[in-house]
């Protein structure tokens, strides 16, 4: 607050009442007074001067020229009332004032995801910091290579982005996905089809005997909406025909056991396409769908990677 210091007593024209005079030391950035209005402190007064003269009327709490000190004028109780108040109005403007954040720095390399990705998970904690010396920069800073995020903030900050990170950072569990391209036959079916996929197709569709056209194998970390692409040949009236199926996962439900497909888009020279979506169950047979007039029918299994 400044020096507290008390002047000489004066007599008060109209109540002849003991005045003091304070001198209390103000922050030339503030108005020390501004908050001394109404009731709680701001009066005027006339004062007699030592000489007999009478000065007034004087708000008895003044700006004493330019040095930053107030002159207050009152009685006793009142001048304690009153500098209790300046004191409340210096802590509250003073608060956070000149306190500068503590900050650290920290980087971090990707293991699993891309250096991109992560930086998107961090955008909640984006912010603006003030450096010393230098103008605001944000607190997180991407460096494409080598790959790696330098974060800058509070030691508290820092711990909740580097938990953020760990808890995202971690490698999609990998599935090795089969795909199947069977077409209705006449002639018996080959005994190396699954007899669970021969069954589930004989409760789908008006067929009794089936007989692979082409098969299609991948391995691969299914990510959430990471697209995959499975392609494959097959012979289709004497002619070499080529097919691709699109899976975008949606996400692997490890209490069930089972993995989402956003979108499951098949298409074929021959002109046969769909799309779906689906939800596989690890280790199952599922008929994704058929097209065209001699159809093709689209079967996925999912199994976990074995290492």
């Amino acid at each position: 607050m400044g020096r507290w210091g008390i002047g000489q007593q004066v007599q008060a024209h109209r109540t002849r009442a003991q005045l003091e005079v304070v001198l209390v030391d103000r922050d030339d950035r503030r108005d020390g007074c501004g908050g001394l209005g109404g009731r709680d402190g701001r009066r005027r007064y006339f004062v007699r001067n030592a000489d007999g003269s009478i000065t007034g009327p004087v708000d008895n709490v003044r700006g004493f020229g330019n040095s930053g000190t107030l002159v207050i004028y009152d009685l006793p109780d009142r001048i304690e009332h009153i500098t209790a108040i300046l004191k409340d109005l210096e802590r509250a403007t003073t608060a956070g004032v000149g306190q500068e954040e503590v900050l650290e720095v920290a980087e971090y390399t990707p293991r699993s995801i891309s250096v991109n990705s992560l930086y998107g998970s961090l955008q909640p904690f984006l912010r603006e910091i003030a450096v010393p010396g230098s103008h605001s920069v944000a607190n997180i800073t991407l460096i494409q290579e080598p790959a790696r995020l330098v974060l800058r903030d509070t030691p508290e900050n820092l711990r909740q982005m580097l938990a953020c990170l760990e808890r995202v950072d971690v490698a999609a569990p990998q599935f090795v996905v089969k795909c199947w391209l069977l077409g209705g036959s006449e002639q018996d079916t080959p005994g190396d089809l699954p007899p669970e996929l021969v069954d589930n197709l004989r409760r789908l569709v008006p067929f009794g005997r089936f007989e692979p056209v082409s098969m299609a194998l991948l391995r691969a970390s299914l990510g959430a909406g990471q697209k995959q692409q499975l392609r494959g040949e097959f012979q289709r009236g004497g002619e070499k025909q080529r097919f691709e199926l699109e899976l975008i996962p949606g996400g692997f439900d490890s209490r069930t056991q089972s993995l989402s497909f956003e979108r499951c888009a098949f298409e074929a020279t021959t002109g046969q396409q769909f799309a779906t979506a689906a939800v596989v169950g690890l280790g199952e047979y599922v008929v994704l769908g058929a097209a065209g007039s001699d159809p093709l029918f689209v079967v996925l299994r999912v199994m976990p990677a074995q290492d």
